[in-house]
């Protein structure tokens, strides 16, 4: 996010451009934007006057000179009269001009009567890069400063988290000029609150691309489990988890040595009673250690003595463990086979820290695992069809998916937006992509086919979608991306 918020002015008429740019600059501004075609080509256009076609009609961007630095010409463009959404306009722009989309950005006009949340959470989808603000949503506080209702201090907000630039429109209503507009604007963006510890580590990795880690193939490094250890939920989760398991067994212990067995009565004086009875933890991949911290921590509380082995299999991290001073094993895994990979970023999901999306419908459950398992010969392999209702127009990238982990009791681990473990950052949503977006409708049906495979050595993902038309099966055979056992 930028140190400040970029703030610009929009110029009923500009005759001199760069003595206007040069004017605004000195009131604070941080560019300009006038119209397009020059005004004189309106004149042009009249029937009394010879035909002027040929003369080229737009500004030109040469009264710039090269050395202006990062200075880019702002353009104004009348409305279009297609009766349709905006939205629907900028989809048909940026399909026509695929090729260079990702040149293209949106310009937004904030109206005095917000849309509904459905419009803006589409728009927070799009590479929205200017909010176009009109004077005369402002109000004037007490003071005599000009202030916008709390709705939209509220959309701008969210908005800056796209770094969005704010461009001034209309007349100025009052006394100090337009200086005092983008001092409140400025003051806005500065007191939008402090980042949570969240959005603090995941700094630098919104929407962007990154393969999910390998341990079972990889070494990771140090600055890998660096970021992992930031992480004070998952721990503290983990460390709870034990701490309750430890007392359910201790319990169990305590009724079994019972003359009688357990009955209600005596149950309720000496369920959570000490027990000399050692519990065993294993802790396979423990990293730097942290989880063997948190069970250490969790025996502590408990009163119950606990033999923990640990299973790791990194040379980089065991210096780490021995330092901790337990008793540690190693395991050697098989050094892994090389698998052909095509060069189509389309077939391999992802990891993403999602924030420049949209959610278009409530996440449903597809696989489900139990540990230990009831029946030991069964797969680990599954197949779910979902299938989501469009409630409106909407472009699909991809699939996003979350995972949900109870550790123990009511203690959980979740990525799902509306129950996510609060402050956790080790994990990101899964990002399932697929090579064309799909134009969907308001009340069609979208219905994904999901595949998690498995071999001997290998665990890989397959997807496609039948409705509301078919697409090919992303990652067939795991030809693009494996998860190495």
């Amino acid at each position: 996010m930028s140190a400040k918020a970029l703030v610009g002015i929009d110029l009923v008429f500009a005759g001199e451009l760069v003595s206007q740019y040069s004017s605004a600059c000195d009131s604070g501004f941080a560019f300009i934007a006038t119209h397009l075609f020059h005004p004189k080509s309106n004149v042009f256009s009249h029937p009394s006057l010879p035909d002027f076609s040929s003369i080229p009609s737009t500004r030109s961007d040469l009264v710039f000179q090269k050395d202006d630095g990062d200075t880019l010409p702002s353009s104004k463009q009348s409305q279009s009269t297609v009766d349709d959404t905006p939205w629907h306009w900028w989809m048909r722009l940026s399909t026509l001009a695929s090729d260079i989309s990702d040149a293209l950005g949106v310009v937004l006009e904030v109206p005095s009567n917000l849309p509904d949340e459905s419009v803006i959470a589409r728009w927070l989808s799009e590479p929205v890069v200017c909010l176009r603000l009109r004077t005369d949503l402002f109000l004037t506080n007490s003071k005599g400063f000009p202030v916008l209702p709390r709705s939209h201090q509220h959309l701008l907000k969210r908005f800056f988290k796209l770094n969005v630039q704010l461009l001034l429109v209309g007349a100025c209503r009052h006394d100090q000029g337009f200086v005092c507009y983008q001092k409140y604007l400025m003051w806005l963006w500065k007191n939008q609150g402090e980042p949570d510890i969240y959005e603090q580590q995941s700094k630098g990795f919104e929407d962007q691309l990154q393969e999910p880690l390998q341990p079972l193939r990889d070494n990771l490094s140090s600055t890998t489990y660096s970021i992992f250890e930031m992480d004070p939920y998952k721990y503290d989760a983990y460390e709870k988890a034990i701490y309750l398991a430890l007392l359910h067994r201790a319990r169990k212990t305590n009724e079994s040595a019972l003359p009688n067995g357990p009955t209600s009565e005596v149950v309720g004086e000496t369920g959570d009673r000490p027990t000399s009875v050692c519990q065993v933890i294993m802790v396979l991949g423990a990293g730097r250690g942290p989880l063997v911290n948190a069970a250490l921590n969790a025996s502590e509380k408990a009163v119950c003595p606990v033999r923990i082995y640990v299973v790791e299999k990194n040379p980089n991290a065991l210096f780490t463990l021995q330092s901790l001073q337990f008793h540690n094993e190693t395991k050697r895994s098989r050094d892994p086979t090389s698998c052909s990979r095509i060069n189509s970023a389309h077939d391999t999901p992802f990891v993403v820290r999602l924030t420049n999306c949209q959610i278009l419908s409530e996440p449903q459950p597809v696989f489900t695992f139990v540990h230990p398992k009831p029946d030991p010969r069964e797969s680990n392999s599954r197949f779910a069809t979902c299938t989501f209702l469009m409630e409106h127009d909407a472009v699909v990238h991809g699939l996003a998916g979350y995972f949900e982990a109870t550790l123990f009791g009511d203690v959980t681990l979740s990525t799902h937006p509306r129950r996510h473990s609060p402050q956790m950052v080790s994990w990101f949503p899964f990002v399932f992509p697929v090579d064309h977006p799909i134009f969907v409708q308001s009340g069609e049906r979208l219905t994904v086919s999901m595949w998690r495979a498995v071999s001997s050595r290998h665990v890989w993902y397959e997807w496609a979608f039948t409705e509301p038309r078919p697409t090919r099966i992303f990652n067939s055979a795991g030809h693009a991306n494996k998860i190495s056992l």
